[in-house]
């Protein structure tokens, strides 16, 4: 039974993964109709994430904005600055995402 959940969960995110490239396709090019479709993209990402239980990947999550489901681009819809070991994605939505940039780890002495 783990190979098959294992083949499931390998599966789920194959599909999030393409589903992320199509929504950021569809979110550089400027037309109302491409922004529409990135954001049911969006939407089925996270409903694929939900429906098998899979952690949706870091990678994704600290891309897409959690109130309007736009993925997050600098400079075609949300805007980036640092601040104190964070970088704040603020979209055009309003909604501000703070994503930890430093490492935790100190290099050991010795």
């Amino acid at each position: 039974m783990k190979k098959n959940a294992d083949l499931i969960e390998r599966i789920a995110i194959e599909r999030m993964d393409r589903l992320f490239e199509l929504a950021e396709a569809k979110t550089k090019t400027d037309t109302k109709d491409a922004e529409r479709l990135a954001r049911k993209y969006t939407s089925i990402l996270k409903q694929i994430s939900l429906h098998y239980r899979i952690r949706m990947p870091k990678r994704y999550a600290d891309r897409l904005c959690e109130e309007c489901g736009r993925v997050l681009i600098s400079g075609i819809d949300c805007t980036v600055r640092s601040s104190g070991g964070y970088l704040v994605y603020k979209c055009m939505c309003g909604a501000e995402k703070h994503v930890f940039y430093k490492k935790k780890f100190a290099k050991a002495k010795g």
